[in-house]
């Protein structure tokens, strides 16, 4: 667990530092101004430099971390940043940094205990992941993901044909709603036409002598004669 933390530690590290000399190699000329910028970028990403101190490779070493991790150490260059101890120059990316040794063994002495002192039940728990889990739980993720997949995509089908039912239906009833309007509006007229017909006062006809003298002769040659003019042929005569 110990050799874990350390690690993990070392990568995120390496990481930050990644992150501030990409960012600062493109500047030609490092002014003032820019060298102040990247120390604080520097400071807010990795913290000061005694936390740096704590995780260089050379602390590791003295925990006796297995070969293959320093190894992985090495490539990724896990010196973190120019820094300055016992008045000698440690360069980012060197593989072999020249340190006096009792300095070193002072100050990684004091690590160890710090860190031998924390109980390694307290750390164990959250880092003890066995290999069954490791190697069920992808899978059970991956199965859950293409269960819940396979219901989104069905129920998605199932939108569409409610969507084009429903899309149908409302063209079917805007036709029948355009041939509502339409019969409405010729029954409107009718009725209109008609109203205006009812509405309108009848005028009182008046006859002529020679109109009264017609009808009465018609009527008195033949009572049958007088009805068919009258009825049949429309030809207005006074009388009932």
């Amino acid at each position: 667990a110990l050799v874990r933390e350390i690690v993990v530690a070392k990568l995120f590290y390496c990481h930050a530092q990644s992150i501030v000399d990409n960012t600062y190699s493109k500047i030609d000329v490092l002014n003032e101004q820019n060298v102040q910028e990247r120390h604080q970028v520097e400071t807010t990403l990795l913290g000061e430099l005694q936390v740096v101190h704590l995780l260089r490779v050379l602390a590791i070493s003295l925990v006796k971390i297995p070969k293959k991790y320093l190894d992985l150490a090495k490539y990724y260059k896990l010196f973190l940043s120019p820094y300055t101890v016992s008045g000698r120059y440690f360069k980012y990316g060197s593989s072999t940094p020249t340190l006096h040794y009792k300095f070193a063994t002072r100050v990684h002495d004091e690590i160890v205990s710090s860190i031998t002192s924390t109980s390694a039940e307290v750390l164990s728990p959250s880092l003890d992941i066995s290999s069954s889990d490791l190697t069920s739980f992808p899978e059970k993720l991956d199965y859950d993901l293409l269960e819940k997949h396979n219901e989104l995509k069905l129920e998605n089908e199932n939108r569409k044909t409610k969507f084009y039912h429903w899309k149908s239906l409302l063209k079917i009833t805007k036709k029948i709603n355009e041939y509502l309007r339409t019969s409405m509006k010729k029954l409107q007229k009718n009725l209109n036409l008609t109203n205006s017909i009812l509405k309108q006062k009848k005028k009182r006809v008046r006859w002529t002598r020679d109109d009264v003298a017609k009808a009465f002769t018609l009527r008195y040659l033949s009572k049958r004669a007088y009805g068919y003019v009258k009825n049949e042929l429309h030809y207005p005569l006074p009388g009932n």
